[in-house]
């Protein structure tokens, strides 16, 4: 399992370099930007002082944006027990389609959520289901990979009848051959 861990997380962050890169070519460009109007002295005025705390907000935003993902990432990578406890599956879902983004644009992937909204919590090990759908949506993004692009469709429901969580992911990528 940690093998399996591992290779995602290489494939993860090479993509992942790109989801960084953006934010912080957007820090260094307001940075550079703050700094020119400095060097020029034409601070002062209220709409400077409007625009840099505009300028400011969007470099927080954009820092804890990188800090997400950095965070996520360190979490899932490390070496976990099996620990069972309640979780929440839409958010796991989420959290790894959060982590994958960067994979899923590179290959062309829209994704299609169709969560059940009252879904419960499962009693499982949140690291070793994430792995699990970390698996499913590389291999779905490689598999759909190519100019055209694809759908990752993914739908959580609770069959009330059997007391089951149910999930799927289906995509239009090219099929495992028979």
């Amino acid at each position: 399992l940690h093998q399996d861990k591992m290779s995602s997380l290489g494939k993860l962050s090479a993509s992942v370099v790109h989801e960084i890169n953006n934010p912080i070519a957007g820090v260094l460009n307001l940075t550079m930007l703050i700094k020119r109007i400095v060097e020029e002295g034409s601070v002062g005025e209220k709409k400077d002082l409007e625009a840099f705390l505009h300028y400011l907000n969007l470099m927080e935003m954009e820092t804890r944006r990188i800090s997400r993902i950095v965070t996520n990432l360190l979490a899932f990578s490390r070496e976990s027990k099996m620990e069972y406890k309640k979780v929440d599956i839409n958010r796991l879902i989420d959290k790894t389609l959060f982590l994958n983004a960067n994979l899923l644009k590179l290959n062309g992937v829209k994704v299609e959520k169709s969560y059940h909204q009252k879904l419960p919590e499962i009693i499982g090990s949140e690291d070793h289901l994430q792995q699990v759908f970390m698996n499913i949506i590389s291999n779905a993004a490689e598999s759909i990979e190519g100019d055209k692009g694809g759908v990752l469709s993914v739908k959580t429901d609770y069959l009330k009848t059997f007391k089951r969580v149910s999930i799927s992911f289906v995509d239009t990528g090219i099929a495992i051959p028979k």
